[in-house]
């Protein structure tokens, strides 16, 4: 059995003063922030009210940025053809196809046909899927959704084929067809009858 020392402190030891945790807080201004958001807001609400003043924007086509702007967007255009052509950057049928539906505009533009065009990325700054595309369920673009009186009643899709380049140009000429035969259904749709 070994014998117990006393509770004193060795002679080659100092002692130790207990640690102590610095608790650091975070401060969160709340009044910058809600300023912050509210000037987001403002600066949102006066690019929706410069584009509903002006007919169009570059090419006719106006770029879709929220789920809020599509509804004004549908709300404004009444019974009027809104298309929404989603696209994706990094999509080279996307470029392509956007140039015929720009055209498609001018043409609509100058005929005064009531129809409202807008383009939307389905990707965000940090490439995720927009609230608007996941709303609508769009995951392969360039995909064209029509509307009619607030309601979708049409919905166009193309397939992405960069593996064969013939096979490209056939599909476009196809996709082109069936995007115009699209266009002119939904606006036989919500023509007025002369029947009536």
């Amino acid at each position: 059995m070994q014998p117990t020392r006393p509770n004193t402190p060795s002679l080659g030891r100092r002692k130790q003063a207990p640690r102590q945790l610095q608790v650091q807080a975070l401060h969160i201004d709340r009044k910058q922030h809600f300023e912050l958001a509210w000037r987001r807001q403002q600066m949102e609400e006066a690019l929706l009210k410069a584009e509903e003043d002006g007919c169009c924007s570059v090419e006719c086509i106006t770029e879709l940025r929220s789920l809020r702007h599509l509804d004004r967007v549908i709300d404004s255009a009444a019974s009027s053809v809104v298309v929404v052509a989603f696209y994706s950057r990094s999509c080279g049928t996307c470029k392509e196809m956007l140039k015929h539906y720009a055209a498609m505009c001018r043409d609509a533009n100058g005929q005064q046909a009531g129809v409202r065009f807008l383009k939307h990325n389905i990707r965000d700054d940090f490439d995720d899927l927009t609230d608007v595309a996941a709303l609508y369920g769009v995951r392969a673009v360039p995909c064209f959704v029509f509307f009619v009186g607030g309601a979708q009643m049409r919905r166009v899709s193309m397939m992405d084929s960069r593996q064969n380049p013939e096979a490209v140009r056939r599909l476009m000429g196809w996709q082109q067809g069936r995007l115009t035969d699209a266009l002119r259904e939904m606006l036989f749709r919500a023509a007025p009858s002369a029947r009536r």
